[in-house]
């Protein structure tokens, strides 16, 4: 058969023979092109990633605070024989110096934070991380940072130096979730309180229940809190069934499992009941556990919802709440709402849909302190308006109930419309992966909650920041797309 080609050939005139030659050469030169791009486009070790995100998930369940960590981090870069530096708030600096040909490129940080009760939840954007930190690319100056993101307080980003950031600093911030997105939008955060006077006084019945919800496992206040567990709407419901009984009780030892910022982890309190009462009130407890196993038992395997009746004369309380903060504590947390607020057809806005979440209320904490019962309370919302809404029903609720509203400084949101970062990695992703019709752009969406890389606009408020959701079938995608994406900085043709 190529015998009969090349005889065809020759029999060809000298000007087709000139125009098979270039299309010949043409051909030869497209085909090399593209073993070239597909070798300069694929920078991830696949098999090397998995076994990254396997350690760490591993590693993950022996964690216990930020130092163990921490401790895997640098073991693992020392193991590498990565340079780093740890800074004063505990946050992991990998810097890499600008190649000599892009000492002008513009600068790119790779931010995640690092928060042991979350690891294994974020092990695919932790390993994302590392294999950024641990490749070594001809490219301008690139920066890892781990941040110190214990208890989801945004500590590490708070206190890192500004030395690692100028005007032109391009900013990506890495998680993990259900569903993989890029955002250049987030909501606002506002930490608030509320303190009800509470005074100790003697107890007047002669009974007593320790009810106590634990074992539930915490995580970031998302749109998801709907199907979180909430300790603290459990024991509103406790005091508003005695409530409609009309059955005479006290409130003492009130406290809350708090993990910060994040979702609480349970809750303790003890309800004096008089002896006649008491039946009324475990059969009501029992009908609550069985339906908490049912509705979480799946999903929360960990989380527990007990009651103890206290026999023992050593263990009954001598004190309680008084009357009057027991009935403010009840009032407040029934009229306070502890979750998502959604838009129905009356309130919804441009470019939102109805159902979508728009504002998040959360109580983090509550405990008896100087002579007040203090619920301390995080509001996140869309924009100043809702905020400024949400913080109004919680004034509201506190004034009901005789109790008073403290707001702390509101925390800008991420809104980064106009970044030019977003615009690059979408040209990256569409560059170097594999598409298909169904994933030709990376998934555009707003983050419905605060994301604690918005405290770097307190350091700079230049910065082009752009925050990459990763999930389990995209992780690795994304990943090639940053490596293949900081190569190319300053490079003809990359934008």
């Amino acid at each position: 058969m190529s015998g009969n080609i090349l005889n065809k050939i020759e029999q060809l005139s000298k000007k087709q023979k000139i125009i098979v030659s270039i299309i010949i050469i043409t051909i030869i030169l497209f085909a090399a092109l593209a073993i070239y791009k597909s070798s300069k486009n694929h920078l991830l070790d696949r098999k090397e990633y998995k076994a990254t995100v396997a350690n760490i998930t591993e590693a993950s369940a022996n964690f216990t605070s930020n130092e163990d960590m921490q401790k895997y981090i640098t073991d693992w870069a020392d193991n590498k024989g990565l340079n780093y530096s740890v800074d004063d708030a505990n946050n992991i600096i990998f810097d890499r110096d600008a190649s000599k040909r892009k000492k002008d490129v513009t600068p790119v940080i790779i931010c995640v934070s690092y928060n042991w009760q979350t690891a294994e939840a974020n092990a695919y954007s932790l390993a994302t991380a590392e294999l950024i930190a641990s490749t070594k690319l001809r490219a301008g100056r690139y920066t890892v940072i781990f941040f110190n993101d214990e208890l989801n307080t945004g500590y590490g980003y708070k206190h890192v130096s500004k030395q690692y950031f100028n005007d032109k600093s391009k900013v990506v911030y890495l998680d993990t979730g259900d569903k993989s997105y890029i955002s250049v939008d987030s909501f606002n955060y506002t930490p608030n309180s509320i303190s009800i006077p509470c005074e100790y006084v003697p107890v007047k019945c002669d009974s007593a229940v320790k009810i106590r919800i634990t074992g539930i496992e915490s995580g970031t206040v998302s749109a998801m809190i709907g199907s979180q567990p909430n300790p603290v709407n459990a024991l509103s419901n406790v005091l508003t069934k005695l409530n409609n009984k009309s059955i005479i009780y006290q409130l003492t030892d009130v406290s809350i499992e708090s993990q910060g910022n994040m979702y609480p982890s349970g809750i303790e309190a003890t309800v004096l009941i008089n002896s006649y009462n008491m039946g009324t009130l475990t059969s009501y407890l029992d009908e609550r556990i069985k339906k908490f196993e049912k509705n979480y038992g799946g999903d929360f395997p960990d989380a527990t919802y007990t009651y103890e009746v206290i026999d023992s004369p050593e263990n009954f309380p001598a004190e309680a709440y008084s009357d009057k903060a027991t009935s403010s504590l009840g009032m407040v947390l029934y009229t306070i709402k502890n979750g998502a607020y959604k838009f129905d057809k009356n309130n919804v806005i441009a470019e939102h849909e109805v159902d979508e979440v728009y504002a998040l209320n959360c109580i983090h904490d509550l405990k008896y302190e100087d002579g007040k019962i203090k619920l301390s309370i995080g509001t996140a919302a869309l924009n100043d308006a809702f905020a400024k809404q949400i913080l109004t029903e919680n004034a509201t609720s506190a004034e009901f109930a005789d109790a008073s509203l403290s707001v702390g400084e509101k925390q800008a949101g991420l809104k980064n419309i106009r970044s030019r970062l977003f615009k690059e990695l979408q040209f990256a992703y569409v560059k170097v992966n594999e598409i298909s019709s169904s994933n030709v752009i990376i998934k555009t969406n707003t983050d419905k909650t605060f994301i604690p890389v918005g405290f770097l606009l307190d350091v700079n408020d230049k910065l082009d920041i752009v925050h990459l959701r990763q999930e389990e079938t995209t992780a690795a995608i994304y990943t090639n797309t940053l490596l293949c994406f900081i190569k190319d900085q300053g490079n003809f043709l990359s934008l």
